[in-house]
């Protein structure tokens, strides 16, 4: 009987999760999860001063072993192969992104230093920079309800890819 192996560590809290996932795919767990904790001291200087810097490792290691020689074992690789080249989401599209609030700002300060008669023009380069200010919040406004909408399909597309296969896993498996 030929076994392949498979080792992985997940997030305290995360085991049971993912022994669940893996079991859709043929993989069983061998022994108990092992929890890996370990502090990392070192020191560290920063100009003139030097400091103690603990790194802390927490997470929890699996085991799995799979039989190559079971039932449907070649539909099962496949079936995995292809579930991890589906693409994990992208994290979604902010409203106000830091070029956003950069050039807002510039906008407002602009339109506040027009009023205050530092600047030539004074209150006539202020009907410039508020409006440009307003005109740049709604522009980001408009296209943030044209972005989030593309973002959630692709986010939906990619769960039922995933859902997918594996339920066609699950039904090998069973």
């Amino acid at each position: 009987m030929a076994k392949e192996f498979k080792t992985l560590n997940v997030a305290p809290g995360g085991e049971n999760k993912a022994i669940e996932f893996w079991q859709h795919f043929g993989w069983e767990l061998m022994g108990a999860p092992q929890e890996i904790y370990s502090k990392d001291s070192h020191l560290e200087k920063s100009g003139d001063t030097i400091k103690s810097v603990t790194e802390t490792t927490h997470y929890i290691k699996l085991s799995f072993q799979r039989d190559t020689t079971m039932n449907h074992y070649s539909e099962l690789a496949s079936l995995q192969k292809e579930y991890e080249a589906i693409p994990d989401p992208s994290d979604p599209p902010k409203k106000f992104g830091i070029l956003f609030l950069i050039l807002m700002g510039f906008s407002l300060a602009l339109g506040i230093y027009s009023i205050s008669g530092a600047a030539e023009g004074g209150i006539l380069l202020a009907f410039i920079f508020f409006p440009l200010a307003v005109l740049i919040f709604i522009w980001r406004t408009k296209r943030y309800k044209k972005l989030y909408p593309e973002w959630e399909s692709v986010v939906n597309d990619i769960a039922t890819r995933r859902d997918r296969v594996l339920k066609r896993a699950k039904v090998l498996i069973a």
